[in-house]
């Protein structure tokens, strides 16, 4: 799946068991899971909230996740 969008939110609580997350113009995107051992995509780190972004991401019933392939990603636009 591929989007492009604003950031409106976003959520860095993965630390230990948590789930980190970029909203884009509502649509969650998973960004990483805390423990996981699974292939993540890339998402830029210093993403602001108001930020245009590119994504690409596996969709999910919730929205969308970077889990499954190092081919996914949110990042600026250019």
């Amino acid at each position: 799946m591929t989007l492009s969008g604003q950031v409106s939110g976003i959520d860095n609580g993965c630390f230990a068991d948590g789930e980190c997350s970029v909203s884009v113009n509502g649509l969650k995107v998973v960004t990483m899971r805390g423990w996981s051992r699974a292939i993540w995509g890339t998402r830029d780190v210093d993403l602001a909230l108001g930020d245009r972004v590119d994504v690409r991401c596996r969709a999910t019933d919730g929205g969308c996740t970077l889990e499954g392939s190092d081919e996914y990603f949110v990042r600026k636009a250019r």
